[in-house]
């Protein structure tokens, strides 16, 4: 029996038992015709129950006899109403009906109709794994029904639709939208994976099946991502699409994506947290795990579905896949650098005959070089059409990359994809590609007695450079960190030790120069992805945020000690969450000057009364970097561009804002990113401009310094020219970002000369490897330290020895990633349908 159809029964034998309470109190007024009246209509809802439960069960149940004994209870009342007492048939009426009431609640089994909601069959592995734990259910009636679909022209009218019933596999039954209506069958439960309504301007399944209509026609609707989150994090949209507003419940693969969709609708509905949670809205979110996941730990891919050419290529038995996945933010970023791997791809696999390279661009690399770079065009397609034509070499342009996962061996391919999440839980190897293959890699980096102590951001490594032979030496792997870009943004020099100051990482590194040893300090509090500008002051580091905080760090510099303190200027200067508040800052005379992203303010901070002063500029201004003398405090404007100067005494003065000579690269980008003091001048190091600018600091003349070589500057892609920046009584060092040289600004201002370190040897580069994949919690393959060609060899001849801790990482932070998501899905919302319906 339908839970609809037992509610419906349900509600007419408690109509029943009202109705007895009636018949008593017409029995003691005497209105013997409206009694009798009354038990004509208790006789007809009988029957009509009865009726119901035969047709649904059949002949024999307990709650039909109840009911036969109930009518038989009824005409004795009827007849006899009149001449004698009829209490005692009364109260055997009334638990009569009790009797049918709780046979029908818990004797009659239940039947629960669960349907699935599909539009794409390339993403029926998000709800696959639920699918099969459901229909194994006895009392559950599984239907899955494959969606239609359309495109959508530039008004948003449908272009072209579509119906992917014909796409599933095989051993998937499916149900015809046409042939079932949702607004009659009422299903119990409806999991659906398209979140969108009509909030996709691309494409959008029929209104018909929008999340805000279907809730109306089922008492739990669930949505169950499509997506694999990369390091649990999505776009802040996402947490509030209409399917994840409307679902009675959201499916999300761990506890940490639960807690960022609860903050992403706590902040949308301006609640506080406490008033949030007292209101019950918490409980729509259900950390356990991804299906899409539970389809990789399988292992298990439907050969059916492999297309014979490729079957072909792979061959008996099967060869090595190499899945190389490219994605647009790399052939936007990188253009030149993906051609130049496809084409070395091309001349590599052909000498290859132990390995097969299945290449999956993403669906719109082909649209996307024919409108932003079609001076590329050619090239890319004579790409794809040489890749068509090697016997050894796949090219997937399918919607489907469950299958391309399923059958690799192997990943190549950008870090930031959702497709490394899913197959990092194979344990398989990775290689991530690096179109940017520098060396040096560092932004965090400090001098100590002519060593230039770096954190390399790709190896996740420290390196010291000696600065007079130029030798590069490695230092030691950051052990039990993850491996990822950016983990450290500066550093910070105290006697014999350096701090390295967390960015995409939770904790401090210092490193003891004399021994070597290094200490991971955790901040409990560190808010994530947050900057720090760190000042030093006496035997104290102080971490101030970049990115909006009630909270900044103290260091102890002696005993490594951290403590939090409080930091009230964010929301003081009218700051909100998530905003860069400080994006610079030194020590001036004893205090801390920080100035204040894109306003005309200069902070100040004395350490020794723990209190702050705001100086305002009164004119336009966007503060950006600063710097300082003996006597002043310079400042850099983005917008205007101008050079302001500050003391005490006279407040702020404007030196120069004569910058329209600027020669910008990028004019999306700002043209200088740093100020230094040197010599008699102030400094604009530069981002996007391909010159330093000095302005003298007491005439305020300009003076215009070349940077170097077009092979130094590159194309500042990834975030400017230079990187890493430190300095010693000598020089100030800047790294470039794009060669493997440091530009060298001599202190006297005289000029700026570029330096290039002495390489590895081979062999000390797979020594780094073996030591930074051996440290890190995910081993994961860097183009920066391990060649297309090493990679090859190790998939090869099989001597990844990572493959159980990388495993362990990529399913470490997933709930219930030993390939259960779908069953513990399907038994909370088993468990959640019982609730309800009892």
């Amino acid at each position: 029996m339908r839970t609809q159809i037992r509610q419906q029964l349900l509600e007419m034998t408690d109509s029943m038992l009202e109705a007895a309470k009636t018949l008593d109190e017409l029995y003691r007024k005497k209105e013997y015709a409206q009694f009798k009246e009354l038990l004509g209509i208790v006789q007809e809802a009988a029957l009509t129950v009865g009726n119901k439960i035969e047709e649904t069960e059949g002949e024999g149940t307990a709650a039909v006899s109840q009911l036969e004994n109930l009518c038989e209870l009824v005409w004795g009342l009827y007849e006899n109403v009149e001449t004698e007492n009829p209490q005692k048939r009364m109260k055997l009426m009334n638990k009569q009906l009790l009797q049918i009431r709780n046979s029908i609640k818990y004797d009659i089994p239940v039947t629960y109709e669960v349907v699935f909601l599909p539009y794409k069959a390339s993403m029926w592995d998000s709800l696959e794994s639920i699918w099969m734990a459901a229909k194994e259910a006895p009392d559950c009636n599984c239907r899955v029904i494959p969606i239609p679909y359309f495109d959508r022209k530039p008004d948003g009218t449908p272009r072209n639709w579509y119906d992917e019933s014909g796409e599933f596999p095989g051993y998937v039954p499916i149900t015809k939208y046409t042939e079932y209506h949702l607004e009659t069958e009422r299903p119990d439960i409806i999991f659906i994976h398209n979140p969108y309504d009509d909030q996709n301007t691309v494409t959008s399944i029929h209104p018909d099946y929008y999340s805000r209509k279907i809730r109306e026609y089922t008492s739990l609707l669930v949505y169950v991502p499509y997506f694999v989150a990369n390091n649990d994090s999505v776009n802040p949209l996402q947490c509030l699409t209409s399917g994840v507003l409307y679902a009675h419940k959201t499916i999300l693969q761990s506890d940490k994506l639960r807690d960022v969709f609860i903050r992403g609708l706590r902040e949308a509905l301006d609640m506080s947290e406490e008033r949030f949670r007292n209101s019950g809205l918490e409980d729509r979110y259900l950390a356990l795990g991804s299906p899409k996941l539970d389809k990789m730990i399988s292992g298990i891919y439907d050969a059916d579905g492999i297309p014979e050419p490729w079957k072909r290529k792979i061959g008996s038995p099967k060869k090595k896949v190499i899945l190389y996945n490219s994605t647009i933010v790399e052939l936007l970023n990188y253009t030149e650098g993906v051609m130049k791997k496809l084409e070395d791809f091309i001349e590599i696999f052909p000498q290859r005959d132990d390995m097969v390279l299945l290449w999956r661009p993403h669906p719109l690399s082909i649209s996307t070089i024919e409108s932003v770079r079609p001076h590329y065009e050619k090239r890319y397609m004579d790409i794809v059409e040489r890749f068509q034509t090697l016997p050894n070499v796949i090219y997937d342009n399918s919607q489907d990359s469950q299958r391309a996962l399923l059958l690799a061996d192997a990943y190549i391919g950008d870090e930031t994809s959702s497709m490394l999440k899913s197959f990092g839980v194979t344990g398989k190897p990775i290689l991530i590609t690096d179109y940017n293959n520098t060396r040096m890699g560092t932004i965090s980096c400090a001098v100590q007695e002519d060593i230039l102590w770096m954190f390399h951001h790709k190896y996740n490594a420290v390196f010291k450079l000696h600065l007079q032979t130029k030798q590069i030496e490695f230092a030691g792997a950051l052990e039990g960190a993850e491996s990822k870009n950016y983990m450290f943004k500066n550093a910070v020099a105290y006697g014999q030790k350096i701090f390295f100051i967390p960015y995409f990482c939770d904790c401090i590194l210092v490193v003891d120069t004399k021994n070597g040893n290094m200490e991971r300090v955790v901040l409990e509090e560190k808010e994530l992805n947050n900057q720090y500008i760190p000042i030093l002051h006496g035997k104290k580091i102080y971490l101030f945020p970049i990115l909006f905080s009630s909270r900044r760090f103290v260091i102890d510099a002696e005993d490594n000690t951290v403590e939090a303190a409080e930091c009230p200027l964010s929301k003081e200067l009218g700051y909100k969450n998530e905003e860069p508040v400080f994006v610079d800052g030194l020590l001036f005379k004893e205090h801390i000057f920080l100035v204040c992203d894109n306003k005309p303010f200069l902070a100040e901070y004395a350490p020794e009364t723990d209190s702050w002063e705001v100086h305002r500029y009164k004119g336009t201004a966007a503060f950006y970097r600063i710097a300082a003398d003996d006597e002043n405090i310079w400042i850099m404007s983005n917008n205007p561009v101008m050079l302001l100067r500050w003391n005490k005494e006279e407040g702020f003065s404007v030196v120069s804002e004569d910058f329209a000579a600027y020669h910008i690269l990028d004019g999306s980008s700002p043209a200088f990113s740093g100020l230094a003091c040197i010599g008699d001048s102030v400094w604009f190091i530069p981002f996007q401009a391909d010159h330093f600018i000095k302005i003298d600091r007491k005439t305020g003349k300009h003076a215009e310094v070349p940077v170097g070589t077009q092979e130094l500057l590159g194309n500042g892609k990834e975030g400017g020219f230079f990187g890493g920046r430190c300095h010693d009584e000598d020089y100030e060092y800047l790294f470039s970002r794009e060669s493997d040289k440091i530009v060298c600004i001599d202190k006297n201002g005289n000029r700026a000369v570029s330096m290039e370190f002495v390489p590895f040897m081979e062999n000390q580069q797979k020594e780094i490897m073996e030591s930074v994949m051996q440290a890190s919690v995910n081993p994961v393959y860097r183009e920066s330290y391990c060649s297309l060609k090493d990679f090859l060899d190790i998939v090869a001849q099989g001597k990844d020895i990572h493959i159980d801790k990388r495993k362990g990482f990529f399913r470490g932070n997933v709930n219930f990633a030993d390939g259960t998501a779908g069953k513990e899905i399907w038994k909370h919302m088993k468990e959640e349908l019982e609730r309800r319906s009892f």
